[in-house]
């Protein structure tokens, strides 16, 4: 059953404003037709918009839409005979590529298209598939390792004129529907600029000049189409691919060092972490995970002295409009304001058959207060494995009464993993232990000690 509404994000919630909108258009589903008119344009099925027109239609279409909800309700709660999952459209998109002697050494293999809402499992394929690209880059490498500096001069020209007509064509395209062609204009200049690089080390190598304010000023148009891309469908780019390949693996160096002292990086990729909290996450109905690996910044005015791993779970929308409704702020004697947090339950919950018309009502403080106290107890064990010291926990409210911003801090429920810190005890160990490994090695080739 492909043509339900449960990849809308409203699904089949009905408010106040959709009720009038069905009395004023002559007790249709229009609601229901509308969304399911929005998800015909983006997955391009035509069945939803034949269920759209039938729901439009007065009285009978509203009798379309009662007898879809309640369709949709009974398997709901029968998992078994129906699995409803997230419509998922993969097409193979090959990135686009100039007409020219070096376009049979693309740079960027054709890789499967992850449509929006698609699984990181299946992310992780498409960056495995372009493992490619250093193969390709050697073979362009020595392509234009074997052309003149005039002949390389040309390509130049060419691939900066991909990038100018790439932008401009851009401009055109700034709009949601448009957003899978404007993607094709950005992994166009993508290319350009990458060949453009490669050039550019060939001719260092040549002792040839190279125009670094060429580069320089087609890398800011690049970032400025990213800046500017619109909301909606994607082909996989450059940069996407990149920021997946550094999320999925840790950091290969041992420590860092910045304005506050030399710390060791974690042993845990991003990916990693959040698939651990996956099952927490999930539990206390949050929206998503977020994570800064290296800050010393809480929210927006809390600064620590020390380097941390922030790692947030994301409230939703919902959650947080029921929190404003339900925070009161009152002055105690001492002039501070406390935060009173009133669970907001309805009692006289409907039953019978018009109990489908009514949302969830979900206690999320409840949900998220029994996961934050169970991560308590389970974190402890992940320390050494991550490579961290300590960790703090920090609810909405903590973060708040700290003095973040109420809106920053009840967005989220954070974790503060603390890195470990570089001692100097740890360098001198370090060094004492490399010159006993070093007069070892002497003492072995002198003979005083015999080679084992």
């Amino acid at each position: 059953m492909p043509y339900h509404l449960l990849n809308h994000p409203k699904q089949y919630s009905i408010s106040c404003k959709d009720m009038g909108v069905s009395v004023l258009t002559g007790f249709s589903g229009a609601p229901f037709a509308k969304r399911h008119w929005q998800l015909s344009n983006q997955f391009n099925y035509f069945g939803h918009r034949v269920i759209a027109c039938l729901e439009y239609l007065p009285v009978l279409g509203a009798l379309v839409a009662l007898i879809e909800k309640v369709v949709v309700a009974i398997f709901k709660t029968v998992p078994s005979t129906l699995q409803f999952v997230p419509i998922r459209r993969i097409d193979l998109v090959p990135v686009p590529t100039p007409p020219s002697r070096e376009a049979s050494v693309n740079t960027l293999e054709p890789i499967r298209n992850p449509a929006l809402r698609e699984d990181p499992a299946n992310i992780l394929v498409s960056v495995m598939n372009s493992a490619v690209n250093n193969v390709s880059d050697n073979a362009l490498t020595t392509l234009y390792q074997e052309d003149t500096p005039q002949a390389l001069q040309g390509i130049i020209d060419r691939q900066l004129s991909i990038v100018d007509q790439a932008y401009q064509k851009s401009k055109k395209l700034m709009k949601s529907s448009t957003s899978k062609r404007y993607s094709m204009c950005v992994s166009e200049a993508e290319e350009a600029i990458h060949k453009l690089e490669i050039i550019a080390k060939v001719l260092q190598e040549k002792n040839e000049p190279v125009n670094e304010l060429q580069l320089k000023e087609r890398k800011a148009i690049l970032k400025t189409m990213y800046d500017d891309m619109p909301m909606g469908e994607s082909i996989p780019l450059r940069l996407d691919l990149e920021l997946l390949k550094s999320a999925s693996i840790p950091p290969k160096e041992p420590t860092y060092t910045n304005e506050l002292g030399t710390f060791y990086n974690p042993k845990v990729a991003y990916f990693d972490l959040t698939r651990w909290f996956a099952p927490y996450e999930l539990e206390g109905r949050y929206l998503c995970p977020a994570a800064d690996f290296k800050t010393h910044h809480v929210g927006t005015n809390i600064k620590l002295d020390r380097m941390v791993t922030c790692f947030e779970l994301v409230k939703s929308s919902e959650q947080r409009k029921k929190e404003r409704k339900v925070i009161k702020t009152t002055a105690v004697a001492k002039g501070q304001a406390e935060i009173q947090v009133v669970n907001i339950q309805n009692r006289n919950k409907q039953v019978g058959f018009f109990s489908i018309f009514k949302k969830e009502d979900i206690d999320y403080q409840t949900l998220q207060k029994n996961v934050l106290e169970k991560l308590q107890q389970a974190l402890p064990d992940m320390l050494e494995i991550w490579n961290f010291e300590s960790f703090e926990i920090l609810p909405s409210e903590e973060l708040y009464r700290s003095g973040c911003k109420r809106e920053v801090a009840y967005a989220s429920d954070r974790i503060l993993f603390y890195h470990k810190r570089v001692r100097k005890s740890d360098r001198v160990e370090e060094l004492s232990d490399d010159v006993k490994e070093n007069d070892k090695v002497e003492d072995i080739k002198t003979g005083v000690i015999e080679n084992p």
